[in-house]
């Protein structure tokens, strides 16, 4: 409905201009952005949206009292201060509003008080009392309001998403059983679910899928098991314990070096060594930083191209080479550290390569300290900072693009307001003119702000981009309400609400995903973890005969499995929040099954009687 009017508005705006043959106001173009949002790819922007929505009811009522508070302070303030003739910040009731909200913010602080401070040291009191109360209290109120309601929506999307999972495969369940067996169905049935439901699944995947799902052993799924096909789509098989490494195949020679190199990497100590070359490491760079070199080209080509830098960065990739010939590829590569780790010194090298080649190349020499971040492994505090931004990694893309959505919004709205001014020399005689003094002879240090404009799309969103970090932002904000109007500055204080809210939803979904980590750790012990992670399924050829009765997918299946014998497998679900929240709502689950299917009942007996 939404993109059916947008787009209708689009077309109707787009003939007007061709009759018109002119431009005009164009708006609309801000609302391209939600034809990139309702597509598939961006689920998650549009559930941390619909979850932006849920959270506005508190944050309405937080913000309705900060302003209530914010004009409370400006009418005082102007009552107090708008006799002062040196005092530019409250000489109208609109200055006086305007001086507070930035002060909302402390960009203008002390600035803002520094002349009222000049005429009696007591009206500190007021600037001090409206800080504390705005900013130290109803700020960090608004969070943990917010905070409080993430926390809930968190839960019940958790909840209605698992109740939702459960009646689809109730729903599917009846479609899937035949006549002749009502209660149960059989692998063939399973097996054309997953053909639509996961095509890329492979044959051997689905079969241990239909092994896991039927605990009962009895070669059909009931409803109970069934139910569970969301979870066990999750897990990713491999062959319990090899019988072979991945080189066992290989020339005898390179056999023998593979052995070797598999010796070495799963040796007790190999990681010890490991953490004190990265140590040493540290060392040689922090004597580096202390040799003084004529040159910055020659401090850069001694910090990452010297001989100790090269001797450590050949160590670091004799690691890799013999991880990756010891363990194979695809076990390397399943640790994210590995990938870290190879990433981080072939980028290195590379960088060592381009300073001997190109020495004013100076910022590859950011590569060379990176590999110490795996020290930080070692302690348990970081681990789980590090775990939390893995568990946040899906909703921080989804804020980022939510936030560029926004930056093209009110980018599109700029400039359409504001890229015709130019802002040299723009503020004469008005408290922000040495901000935006220029002469062709050059400028002053202060003199940089007329580069904040709204000429382009990219400088518009670096104006924005400083407006969000609301370091001296009401300087943009005042040099376009004096060049432009005085009503401008609704622009602008409309856009650090919208932030405001945004991030301060970012914040509270950041503690409420550490919150919920540490409480995990808690209750999960290392070995609760392993065991709720991984599942084990162990296939008879036998059985798998009798229960396929398919003699062309067993052909298929040969070389997954020992004809005649017993096959191992082991089945690993990924560390997401929702599989961790299976674990931590245990409890909660039951009664929400237990809810759900008494409302079934009521509901089935109404129907009854109705009927």
């Amino acid at each position: 409905m939404i993109k059916g009017v947008t787009l209708v508005i689009m077309v109707l705006e787009a003939l007007v201009m061709l009759i018109r043959q002119s431009s005009h106001f164009r708006v609309t173009r801000a609302l391209r952005p939600i034809f990139l949002v309702d597509t598939r790819a961006c689920g998650g922007v549009r559930r941390f949206i619909r979850q932006i929505l849920q959270s506005l009811p508190p944050i309405l009522d937080m913000l309705a009292l900060l302003m209530f508070l914010v004009c409370s302070y400006a009418l005082l303030g102007y009552f107090l201060f708008g006799h002062t003739a040196s005092n530019p910040y409250f000489k109208t009731l609109t200055d006086s509003f305007v001086s507070m909200f930035v002060l909302l913010t402390t960009a203008n602080f002390p600035d803002v008080m520094m002349p009222s401070y000049a005429v009696s040291k007591w009206y500190a009191a007021f600037f001090i009392s409206y800080l504390s109360t705005a900013l130290y209290v109803l700020m960090n109120l608004m969070l943990a309001v917010v905070y409080e309601t993430f926390t809930a929506i968190e839960k019940d999307k958790f909840r209605k998403l698992l109740l939702h999972k459960r009646r689809a495969c109730q729903l599917a369940f009846r479609l899937l059983v035949s006549k002749q067996n009502p209660s149960s169905i059989r692998f063939r049935q399973f097996y054309g679910l997953m053909r639509y439901f996961s095509p890329r699944t492979s044959a051997r995947d689905v079969v241990l899928m239909f092994w896991q799902l039927n605990s009962s052993h009895n070669g059909t799924l009931t409803l109970d098991e069934f139910i569970n096909i969301y979870d066990a789509t999750r897990l990713r098989w491999r062959l319990k314990d090899p019988i072979d490494p991945w080189f066992s195949a290989a020339w005898p020679p390179l056999r023998s070096m593979c052995h070797a190199a598999r010796a070495i990497v799963t040796w007790r100590y190999f990681e010890h060594l490991v953490y004190v070359i990265i140590i040493g490491n540290g060392i040689a760079m922090m004597v580096r930083i202390f040799i003084a070199e004529d040159t910055l080209e020659a401090s850069a080509r001694g910090f990452s191209a010297s001989w100790d830098a090269c001797l450590f960065l050949s160590l670091f990739g004799i690691e890799a080479i013999l991880k990756i010939i010891g363990l194979g590829w695809t076990d390397y590569v399943s640790s994210g550290w590995n990938i870290f780790d190879v990433s981080v010194t072939y980028a290195a090298i590379i960088g060592a390569v381009v300073l001997l080649i190109k020495p004013t190349f100076t910022a590859v020499v950011v590569f060379r300290p990176l590999r110490l971040l795996r020290l930080f492994k070692l302690k348990k505090r970081y681990r789980d900072i590090f775990g939390t931004v893995v568990l946040l990694s899906p909703l921080m893309l989804s804020t980022s693009i939510v936030m560029i959505v926004m930056y093209y919004f009110f980018a599109i709205i700029g400039m359409e307001l504001f890229s015709q001014y130019d802002l040299r020399n723009c503020c004469v005689n008005s408290t922000v003119e040495d901000f935006y003094r220029y002469s062709e002879n050059g400028t002053t240090a202060l003199g940089y702000y007329y580069l904040n404009s709204f000429s382009n799309l990219l400088t518009t969103g670096v104006t924005l981009f400083e407006l969000t970090v609301v370091n001296n932002w009401f300087i943009t904000m005042e040099a376009f309400a004096v060049v432009a109007h005085q009503y401008s500055r609704i622009f602008f204080m409309t856009f650090y609400l919208f932030t405001m809210v945004v991030l301060t939803i970012v914040v509270a979904s950041v503690l409420e995903a550490f919150r919920f980590r540490i409480q995990y750790k808690r209750q999960t012990s290392k070995k609760d973890e392993e065991r709720m992670l991984m599942e084990e399924v162990i296939v008879d050829w036998n059985t798998l005969q009798g229960t396929l009765q398919d003699s062309a997918l067993l052909d298929h299946l040969r070389t997954d499995f020992v004809p005649g014998g017993l096959t191992s497998y082991t089945g690993k679900r990924p560390r997401t929040r929702e599989v961790l929240q299976r674990h931590m709502y245990y409890a909660e689950i039951s009664q929400w099954m237990a809810e759900a299917d008494q409302l079934e009942i009521t509901a089935e007996l109404a129907q009854t009687s109705a009927s």
